[in-house]
């Protein structure tokens, strides 16, 4: 009788244990499905352009910690950032993507976009540092082609221009069909021992005009216009050779009063 009594007990506390285990479970899967429907929505609002509205929900999910898909909301948070200009904040979401990633895809990417975020604010040695990441990582998670243009563009920004080109010939050699070739191959046969300084690029032509004349009136003369078919902005104005980078670096502060966009080219 004993026995009976104490088997019963035991089965009683058995299902007590299992009642409340599958009521915690429950409430894990709700936790994780309304995880999982804020994630969308803010997907779906991204694809509506509504990167405010979007930006806001992933906010909320890149901030817990306990949240299974951080680490994808921290990236998409961080491409929205990009997208409304806010370079800062994507950056920090880039890196917040990078300390618990689900995978070596989500990490890559988010290297990516931190070069990308550097680009943005003219970080060009940092930005080299994040691409050269991405692309060891998992190139074939990210628009490599697209890395690898930025990346001999970020060596070249800060002078390392045998690093550029080696980066850029990767470019055309291992992506020769891809959109980024063109232009690659333009920067690559660019003559080796001078360099230019590219004034600004317009989608116009007779913008790039009036950029030449502008320039004459401040008594520079000798820009040209380049046209690069590849290009969203294919009238570029450059301001003639020099023969030393330094020369040309010097020459493109002083052209920073009249285009904050100038910068030395091979």
């Amino acid at each position: 009788m004993k026995r009976l009594r104490v088997t019963t007990a035991a089965a009683l506390v058995g299902l007590l244990l299992g009642t409340l285990g599958c009521e915690t479970f429950g409430k894990k899967s709700e936790v994780e499905q309304a995880q999982i429907d804020q994630y969308t929505l803010a997907k779906q609002k991204a694809a509506e352009q509504d990167y405010e509205g979007a930006s806001a929900i992933l906010s909320t999910l890149g901030a817990d910690a306990s949240a299974k898909n951080r680490s994808d909301a921290l990236l998409l948070l961080g491409d929205c950032r990009m997208k409304l200009e806010d370079y800062a904040g994507a950056q920090l979401a880039y890196q917040q993507a990078q300390q618990a990633p689900r995978n070596d895809a989500i990490n890559a990417r988010a290297k990516a976009g931190l070069g990308d975020a550097m680009m943005a604010q003219k970080r060009y040695g940092e930005a080299a540092v994040a691409y050269e990441k991405a692309l060891s990582l998992s190139p074939g998670d990210i628009n490599a082609p697209q890395v690898l243009l930025y990346l001999g563009k970020a060596y070249i920004r800060v002078g390392r221009w045998k690093l550029g080109r080696d980066r850029l010939t990767k470019l055309t050699t291992r992506y020769k069909s891809a959109p980024q070739v063109p232009e690659a191959r333009d920067i690559i046969t660019m003559p080796s021992d001078t360099y230019s300084v590219q004034v600004a690029a317009y989608a116009a032509r007779s913008n790039a005009e009036a950029m030449v004349r502008k320039l004459e009136e401040h008594k520079i003369y000798g820009a040209r216009i380049v046209d690069r078919d590849y290009s969203n902005a294919p009238f570029a104005v450059r301001v003639r050779h020099f023969v030393s980078y330094d020369q040309a670096r010097a020459e493109a502060e002083k052209l920073k009063a009249i285009s904050p966009e100038a910068y030395v080219v091979p």
